[in-house]
């Protein structure tokens, strides 16, 4: 299991948003967040029509509630965002996710960047309750913060 820095890819300072407006409940179906908006009771169409730039920005969040979610952002700088756009031709996108209500602050990282139809693709799983996609990377687990994170997105 990798562990990673206090220092990750995904710069909390641009990922801004408070999630308490949200309707989470037990009966209500899942939540995209992006940087243009939210969406109610997402469906797997929702996801299939998602456009990297025009309809994400540069984050997308997928809440089955607060503590149980997986997120995908777009690495900004640096020379391995450079090496995978000469590669795949693409940005590269970081894959996150938290995982439970007995351990809410409690989030995993990718080792390897993905292309934004890796993270779509995940998101599908993701919605579908597959937990396929867990097995498809090496994840390490994120310093705990000492706040609820989604107070730093």
């Amino acid at each position: 299991m990798h562990h990673y820095p206090a220092s990750f890819p995904l710069d909390p300072r641009r990922f801004p948003g408070d999630y308490d407006g949200l309707p989470f409940a037990e009966d209500a179906g899942m939540w995209l967040k992006t940087e243009t908006g939210a969406v109610a009771d997402v469906t797997a169409e929702d996801l299939q029509r998602l456009v990297a730039s025009e309809d994400v920005g540069v984050f997308a969040q997928l809440f089955a509630s607060q503590t149980r979610f997986i997120q995908a952002g777009m690495e900004v700088a640096g020379p391995r965002r450079n090496a995978f756009l000469r590669e795949q031709g693409c940005a590269p996108w970081v894959l996150q996710y938290g995982y439970g209500e007995a351990f809410p602050q409690q989030m995993f990282q990718a080792a390897e960047v993905v292309t934004f139809e890796q993270v779509r693709q995940v998101f599908l799983a993701f919605l579908a309750g597959d937990e396929a996609w867990r097995r498809q990377f090496t994840w390490g687990e994120l310093p705990q913060l000492s706040k609820p994170w989604r107070r730093f997105w």
